[in-house]
C-alpha cells in the first residue's frame, strides 16, 4: 500500500500535544518546585510522578485498548477522548499556584514563606496531569501500526516524531517567549493547542473495524502474557531492545529534566536562557525524523540505532571528561588551558554536541520503537506499545532522583553528563544481544 505522508502527520498530532506538553513541563516545573526551597532530590522524585503513572497505566491502557471496540469512535479514539481533554485543564491550572514572593539569590529564588496549602494544590495538579497524560498515549501511539503498514512504519515513526519535535520546538522557542511575559501563558496557550489537535483526529481519523480484537480464552490478549513473553526464551532480542530503551532513556531524560537547573547554576545562564539551549538537541532531531525512518528502512533498524548511539556517546563523553577537568585539576601545566572561564568553555562544547546529539536520538527514537511493533502480532500492538513505554518511562522513575541526590551528596550540578554517558554505553551493550529487528511473531 502506498504511503500517505497526510495519514501519517494527522497520527502525529497525537504527538505534537505531548512535545509540547512534557517539554515545558521537565524545562518549568522543577524551578516551580525549587521556589519552595526543598532539595533537589525531593525535587527529582516529585518529577518521576508521570512515570509512575506512566507504568503502572499505559501497558494498562494500551491493553485495554487491544480489547475495546467503540463502533463510532473506534478502538484507541475513546481513551484519546478521554485523556486529552483532562490532560488539557489541569496542565493550565499547573502555573497558578506557584509563590509569588520571591526572593533572589543570585541564579535561583525561592520563597521565604512558602504556602502550604499552594505546594498541595501544586503537587495535585501535576499528578492529576500526569494520569490523564498515561492514559491516551499508549493508544495514541498504536494508531500508528494499526493504520501504516509493517514497511512503512518506521516512515510514519520518522513522520510523528517529526510532529513531536515540532511541539517541543514550540515548548523551547513560543513557550520560551511566552513565559517571559507571564509564566502561566505557556501552559494555558498549549492546553487550548491540545484541544485543537484532539478535534482534528476525531474529524481525521477513522479506524477500520479490521482492527477489532477477536479471541477465545486460550489467545486472550493480557498484559501478564505480554510481560511474560518479554522474558521468555524465544524473544531474547525483545528483552534487549527493551533493556537499551531503558538505559538510552535514563540518560536522555536526565538531560532533558535538570539541563534548565544545570545551565542556571552551572553554565550561569538564565532559566528561560538554559530552556532554550534545549532546541538545539529539538531542532536536529526534527531534521532527522525523517531521514532516520529511511535510514532504518535502507541499512536495518538496529544498524540506525548503534549509528546513533556512537554520536551521542562521542559528544557526551567530550563533556564528561572536560567536566572530570573542571571538577578536579590534574595536570597543573595542562589544566589551566582547559580551566579558562570553565562555564564558557562548556557553554561551547555544548553548543557543538547538542545538534550531534539531536541525530543521534533521532536515530534510535524513530526505530526503536518500530522494531517492537514487528515483534508484536497484529492483535498486540497496543499491548506492546505499552510495554515499551513501561521500560521507557521506569528510567525516567529512577533517573531524576538519583541524579538529583548526585547534586545534593556533591554540591555541585557537574556529574549530569558522566552519569548520562555511563547510561547510554549499557545501551550501546545491550543492542549487541538484539540478533533481528525485522521479526513478526505469528
Amino acid at each position: 500500500m502506498e504511503f500517505s505522508y497526510k495519514k501519517a502527520i494527522i497520527l502525529g498530532l497525537g504527538l505534537f500535544t505531548t512535545g509540547i506538553t512534557w517539554n515545558l513541563f521537565v524545562s518549568y516545573v522543577p524551578i516551580f518546585l525549587s521556589y519552595y526551597g526543598i532539595a533537589f532530590s525531593i525535587i527529582g522524585l516529585i518529577m518521576t510522578f508521570d512515570n509512575f503513572t506512566a507504568i503502572s497505566i499505559q501497558p494498562y491502557i494500551g491493553t485495554r485498548s487491544d480489547k475495546t471496540w467503540s463502533h463510532r469512535f473506534g478502538r484507541r479514539m475513546p481513551y484519546i477522548l478521554i485523556g486529552i481533554p483532562i490532560a488539557a485543564f489541569f496542565f493550565a491550572l499547573i502555573p497558578l499556584f506557584i509563590p509569588k514572593d520571591l526572593i533572589n539569590f543570585g541564579n535561583y529564588s525561592i520563597s521565604l514563606n512558602p504556602d502550604i496549602v499552594s505546594f498541595g494544590f501544586l503537587i495535585t495538579w501535576i499528578i492529576c496531569f500526569d494520569i490523564a497524560m498515561a492514559i491516551y498515549r499508549s493508544p495514541v501511539t498504536a494508531l500508528i501500526p494499526d493504520l501504516i503498514d509493517n514497511e512503512h512504519r518506521s516512515k510514519a515513526n520518522g513522520v510523528v516524531q517529526l510532529m513531536g519535535g515540532i511541539g517541543a520546538i514550540f515548548a523551547y522557542t513560543i513557550g520560551a517567549i511566552l513565559y517571559s511575559i507571564h509564566s502561566e501563558i505557556p501552559f494555558l496557550v498549549t492546553s487550548i493547542v491540545m484541544i485543537i489537535a484532539l478535534c482534528v483526529l476525531v474529524i481525521k481519523i477513522k479506524e477500520p473495524e479490521v482492527s477489532i480484537v477477536k479471541s477465545d480464552n486460550k489467545s486472550e490478549i493480557n498484559l501478564i502474557n505480554g510481560f511474560k513473553e518479554v522474558f521468555s526464551k524465544e524473544n531474547r532480542s525483545l528483552l534487549y531492545i527493551l533493556l537499551a530503551t531503558f538505559c538510552w532513556y535514563f540518560g536522555y531524560q536526565a538531560i532533558a529534566t535538570w539541563f534548565t537547573t544545570y545551565g542556571v547554576r552551572v553554565l550561569l545562564i538564565g532559566e528561560a536562557v538554559a530552556s532554550s539551549y534545549l532546541t538545539l538537541i529539538v531542532f536536529p532531531f526534527i531534521l532527522s525524523t525523517l531521514p532516520s525512518g529511511i535510514l532504518g528502512e535502507k541499512i536495518s533498524r538496529r544498524k540506525t540505532i548503534f549509528i546513533g548511539l556512537l554520536l551521542i556517546i562521542s559528544c557526551f563523553l567530550i563533556i564528561s571528561i572536560y567536566s572530570i577537568i573542571f571538577i578536579i585539576p590534574i595536570d597543573p601545566i595542562l589544566i589551566p588551558l582547559f580551566r579558562f572561564n570553565p562555564p564558557n568553555t562548556l557553554i561551547l562544547l555544548i553548543l557543538i554536541s547538542f545538534p550531534i546529539i539531536g541525530v543521534g536520538w533521532g536515530f534510535i527514537e524513530i526505530n526503536a520503537i518500530t522494531i517492537v511493533w514487528n515483534m508484536a502480532g497484529k492483535e498486540k500492538q497496543g499491548t506492546y506499545t505499552g510495554i515499551y513505554y513501561f521500560f521507557s518511562q521506569a528510567a525516567a522513575i529512577v533517573g531524576p532522583p538519583l541524579i538529583g541526590l548526585t547534586f545534593d551528596l556533591t554540591k555541585t550540578q557537574l556529574p549530569l553528563f558522566p552519569i548520562s554517558l555511563i547510561f547510554f554505553i549499557l545501551a550501546l551493550m545491550s543492542m549487541f544481544f538484539v540478533k533481528n529487528d525485522e521479526y513478526t511473531q505469528k
